[in-house]
């Protein structure tokens, strides 16, 4: 990006007449204006409190998976109960409830994690989750072992460039042998996103 105004710290030469400080002063600040701009944009969109920057910037967290059990073998697609946060209105519970829906293009990170316990398999087995793009593409997958013992957990964490109307949904998978729930639902499972550029 081309300045308006060239970075000049050099310190003035002898006294200058007030109009002339006036007028450094506001070149300065453009030029600090300018430069800031550049690492977060549309920061001084509001010109009397900039500090605002982040107060809507698009962010979600959801929590608590909505009473259910992950089948044995099987993909399913998780409800979530609780908007921990919403700053963009990307989130309706009360119709699609396993959705994060874009409302604003851009680069985003999304994150998910769920803990799971078998409901009565035995051995180890395999616990998965995938992050899924308008119904049918997934952006990224993590996958670990468990012990049925175990109250195991998952987490996966990506970048995406997303655009509005992009939708994101949690897939989770296991395959225990038998069904598997959702351990401390409020607070070992959790959906995430926020627009970072």
């Amino acid at each position: 990006m081309a300045y308006s105004v060239a970075w000049d710290e050099s310190d003035p030469a002898g006294s200058v007449p007030a109009n002339t400080i006036d007028t450094e002063i506001q070149e300065t600040k453009i030029a600090i204006r300018e430069r800031i701009e550049q690492v977060i944009p549309d920061w001084s969109d509001d010109l009397v409190d900039p500090k605002t920057i982040f107060k809507d910037q698009a962010m979600v967290s959801l929590s608590a998976p909505a009473p259910g059990v992950v089948p044995h073998n099987s993909n399913y697609l998780v409800p979530w109960e609780t908007e921990d946060i919403d700053k963009n209105s990307m989130v309706d519970i009360a119709t699609n409830p396993e959705r994060i829906t874009i409302q604003t293009a851009g680069i985003y990170i999304v994150a998910a994690r769920i803990r799971l316990f078998s409901d009565s398999g035995t051995g180890a087995y395999l616990q998965a989750l995938t992050i899924r793009k308008n119904g049918t593409t997934s952006i990224a997958t993590a996958a670990a072992y468990s012990n049925i013992t175990d109250e195991a957990g998952v987490q996966v964490t990506t970048l995406a460039d997303l655009v509005a109307t992009d939708f994101l949904e949690v897939l989770a998978f296991q395959n225990s042998g038998t069904t598997a729930s959702f351990s401390n639902p409020s607070t070992g499972n959790q959906f995430w996103t926020t627009r970072v550029g």
